[in-house]
């Protein structure tokens, strides 16, 4: 079913705005035209996107930021519609006071991020100085949501108005970011360990390194046959996000030329997606990166295309525009370290729009909603209460038929409780399988 939509201007931001709620979260195809009497003269589903009234359309009153091609300081004119909150709010449509079309182009582009804002210590933006955390629905996929009122208004008009359901699906992500917490980190590093916490008095540590290194005890990062059984018991299959940069103040991973590093990335990958998770210290340099490209590309023997920011750093554009450079195909880096939800306000995959070049580019981004290392850094949440709040996530992704994306870690989230956090892993997946059908 095609939606015809008619505005004085066509641009690459409207374009994307229109794919973004019809085309990517209503199923539906969408024409544009420019022609107000093709318009008037056309049979079918119309919206009449413009400051004037047309008969026999649905109409929405244009915003000015989809026909710009600067990115400046613009207010999005929050407000409450019918209990939802909305971006754009303009009064003077009674019967749809909001340009969801703006909005969805606010949030999805991440337009607030391009702005002037005060980062953290590591350069990333804060859950906290967002629209949608200041205004209470970061919780919320609230893309759809605006797509689902968008829906429910033309079908008012146009009863005939079809929208295919989309299926629930979910997507659990692994981060690499130190496979062993003691082996095979070499004499240097191990004896410089050794040294540094006999002098901090820290014995437990010494002496749990000790017994490792002998293999008395089991290597405190060495879960991989603990997801791997919850997979193969759930028939999942995940994505495992390997950090292979140099050695530094926050990259502490194996050295990448280590054989018992390559083959256990190799054997993960039997049977679950890989991708590569670029070090603290590629953020800013294009040949970094490329060489720790390479470096997963000669483990596995095949092109990598998926990528996930270690520590979340996210800068935009240039973060994108690096892996485009690559060849990077899918970005798995959209969501917050600090808070858990919807950054984007989708949860489905979505291409990527270039704000400043004013383009869409040749990148989907696959947004994550919750994080294991959220609840315990940042929240310092128990895995009690952060079950609820992982569960509260899969509902609202459930009910909105996206897909539910989740971070774990190897390394556990709290060291001193382990075997909650693995626990919680495997509860959080039989929420999802067993609990979730009903959206499927």
């Amino acid at each position: 079913m095609n939606v015809l939509i008619y505005s004085r201007e066509i641009t690459p931001r409207l374009k994307y705005a229109g794919q973004l709620l019809l085309q990517h979260i209503l199923g539906t195809d969408i024409e544009f035209t420019l022609n107000i009497d093709e318009f008037t003269r056309a049979q079918g589903i119309k919206i009449n996107y413009s400051p004037v009234n047309i008969p026999g359309s649905f109409h929405i009153f244009s915003s000015s930021i989809l026909f710009e091609n600067s990115v400046h300081t613009i207010d999005p004119l929050f407000s409450h519609w019918e209990n939802l909150p909305v971006l754009f709010f303009n009064p003077e449509n009674k019967e749809f006071p909001f340009d969801p079309f703006a909005a969805a182009f606010w949030m999805a582009a991440r337009y607030e991020e391009y702005l002037p804002f005060e980062p953290d210590k590591h350069g990333r933006y804060r859950a906290s100085i967002s629209v949608a955390f200041r205004n209470g629905f970061l919780s919320e996929p609230i893309v759809h949501l605006w797509a689902d009122s968008l829906k429910q208004a033309l079908l008012k008009q146009f009863p005939q108005f079809e929208s295919p359901r989309r299926k629930f699906s979910s997507l659990s992500t692994i981060d690499v970011d130190n496979a062993w917490a003691y082996l095979h980190k070499g004499f240097v590093r191990n004896t410089g360990a050794f040294a540094r916490d006999f002098l901090r008095g820290n014995i437990h540590e010494v002496s749990k390194r000790w017994k490792t290194l002998r293999g008395l005890v089991k290597d405190t990062f060495d879960n991989y046959e603990e997801f791997s059984r919850i997979h193969l018991s759930l028939s999942i299959v995940p994505q495992w996000f390997f950090l292979l940069g140099n050695y530094g103040k926050y990259d502490k991973n194996i050295d990448p030329r280590n054989p018992h590093f390559k083959n256990l990335i190799r054997k993960l990958a039997a049977t679950a997606d890989i991708g590569m998770h670029p070090s603290y210290n590629s953020e800013k340099s294009l040949e970094i990166l490329d060489k720790e490209k390479s470096r997963l590309e000669e483990i596995l023997q095949h092109p990598v295309t998926r990528s996930r920011q270690h520590y979340l750093k996210l800068s935009f554009p240039e973060t994108y525009r690096r892996l485009v450079k690559l060849g990077i195909r899918e970005d798995y880096s959209m969501g917050y370290h600090d808070q858990s939800g919807f950054r984007s306000g989708m949860c489905i995959p979505f291409p990527w729009f270039d704000l400043e070049n004013n383009k869409q580019e040749n990148l989907t981004i696959v947004p994550f909603q919750v994080m294991d290392v959220t609840f315990t850094e940042y929240l310092h949440l128990s895995p009690e209460k952060s079950f609820e709040i992982i569960c509260s996530m899969i509902d609202k992704a459930a009910s909105a038929n996206g897909q539910f994306v989740s971070i774990w870690h190897n390394e556990p989230a709290d060291v001193s409780n382990a075997g909650a956090w693995i626990e919680m892993y495997e509860k959080m997946q039989g929420y999802i399988h067993k609990h979730i059908k009903t959206f499927c």
